[in-house]
């Protein structure tokens, strides 16, 4: 009895070594990585650039009790990622990104884009100023949508389930992100969140803030006219999604509109070669998705890959440098 409680004692101590171990040689490398030597690793490799994902900058947190967690940067926090991004890699414009794909440009090294889903108001009143202070072009998706009316699904959603189980608000998310706009505003006003106010606060932006924003030199592109998971819906329904987001855009805006993001409210995958196609008929020249990664030459200009942005300042550039570098 002795002997066995001694082995089980010593393979204990094993395993425990051996989780500390892979620790020790998971930090290890994370120090490398962040001292900067890792930048002559990025020298010799293929030329890629990463993508950021954000939605929501400010700090009140009334605006997003509405929604779902996670989506807010704070003020402090996104000014000081865009200077560290300012300071230590190349932010570029998403409208050279077709000639970086197909080598007509060449991809400059720790190259970056930075981008927005959804069309938050913060994303004018306090983002646009703080990317123009460091010199970025930001990339604003508008669901256009709710410019002309209610606030996005998900967010009355939230507000009239705030009293229930997460679970009860998943099951919801998940019926509605498969379905047309019809039914999504049949469901909501079967659980009392039809004309219901979001707050009492204005999330998002109108047509008049969306065209400061391309006034102001930055890039605004389509996120679709309600926000569905498009893989997910029927294709006709997808279509009218991807097209006719960019005619109403290009209305309101009189620009061309070529740049689109995948919705991902819930549920995987949110695009699929069908989706890519539309985009590519509506007349889009790139498409993003949510899937983590870097872009190099030779992608699909249709499912470029964005990382979603920690609000952490180190944990932002543990993202960055470790899917620069390319380690896991």
């Amino acid at each position: 009895m002795l002997k066995k409680r001694e082995f089980l004692v010593s393979r204990l101590h094993l395993r425990k070594s051996r989780v500390f171990s892979i620790a020790m040689i998971k930090s290890t490398i994370k120090r490398v990585i962040l001292a900067g030597p890792h930048r002559a690793i990025q020298r010799v490799k293929t030329p890629c650039l990463v993508m950021l994902r954000y939605h929501s900058i400010q700090d009140d947190q009334r605006r997003f009790e509405h929604t779902i967690p996670g989506i807010m940067h704070s003020i402090k926090g996104f000014r000081t990622q865009m200077e560290y991004l300012s300071r230590n890699l190349t932010p570029i414009s998403l409208d050279d990104m077709p000639q970086m794909l197909t080598g007509e440009k060449r991809i400059p090294r720790r190259a970056c884009v930075v981008t927005f889903d959804d069309g938050y108001r913060d994303n004018l009143e306090v983002a646009a100023g703080i990317l123009e202070k460091y010199g970025i072009c930001g990339v604003f998706y508008v669901t256009t949508g709710p410019i002309d009316g209610k606030p996005p699904w998900f967010c009355r959603l939230r507000q009239a389930m705030r009293h229930h189980s997460y679970h009860e608000f998943l099951e919801h998310s998940r019926a509605m992100a498969k379905s047309n706009h019809q039914e999504r505003e049949m469901r909501l006003q079967s659980i009392g969140a039809g004309d219901q106010p979001v707050g009492d606060l204005d999330l998002m932006m109108n047509w008049e803030q969306v065209c400061q924003l391309q006034h102001r030199g930055h890039i605004v592109g389509s996120h679709s006219l309600t926000h569905p998971n498009l893989a997910q819906v029927d294709p006709a329904e997808a279509e009218r999604e991807i097209s006719n987001s960019r005619t109403k855009l290009e209305k309101e805006t009189g620009m061309v509109i070529k740049h689109f993001s995948y919705p991902h409210p819930i549920l995987k995958p949110c695009h699929n070669n069908l989706t890519a196609e539309m985009c590519r008929k509506a007349g889009y020249e790139t498409a993003t998705i949510t899937s983590s990664g870097t872009v190099s030459a030779g992608d699909n200009p249709l499912t470029l890959r964005r990382l979603a942005v920690p609000q952490e300042f180190d944990e932002f550039r543990w993202t960055v440098e470790k899917t620069l570098t390319g380690f896991w």
